[in-house]
C-alpha cells in the first residue's frame, strides 16, 4: 500500500470517528426545564455521593453505593440525560462486579 493510500485511509478513518461519535457528546447536556434542572442537580449530588465511596469500604457501603447510583441513574433517565443515567449504572455495575 503506498504512503499516499496508507494517509487517506488514516484521514478517512479520523473523519468517520468525528462523525459517529460527536452525537455522544451533545447528548450531554444539562435540561432546560427549572424542574427537570433541579432533578438533575439532584442526580449529579447522589452520583458523586456514590462515588466518593472508597474501594475499601466494607461491602455493605458499597452495596449503598449501588443504590445511590441506581437512583440517581432513575432520576437522570426522568431528565432525558442519557449518558449521565448510562454512567451511573456503569458505575454501579463495576461496584456490583467487585462485591459479588
Amino acid at each position: 500500500m503506498s504512503i499516499f493510500r496508507r494517509q487517506t485511509f488514516v484521514a478517512a478513518s479520523c473523519l468517520i470517528a468525528l462523525v459517529c461519535f460527536q452525537p455522544l457528546f451533545l447528548l450531554a447536556q444539562k435540561p432546560s426545564s427549572p424542574s427537570d434542572l433541579k432533578k438533575y442537580e439532584e442526580a449529579e449530588n447522589l452520583f458523586r455521593e456514590a462515588q466518593a465511596v472508597p474501594g475499601s469500604a466494607t461491602a455493605d457501603q458499597r452495596r449503598t453505593a449501588v443504590q445511590v447510583f441506581m437512583l440517581a441513574a432513575e432520576i437522570f433517565h426522568s431528565t432525558g440525560s442519557l449518558v449521565e443515567e448510562g454512567q451511573s449504572l456503569d458505575a454501579a455495575a463495576d461496584i456490583q462486579d467487585d462485591v459479588g
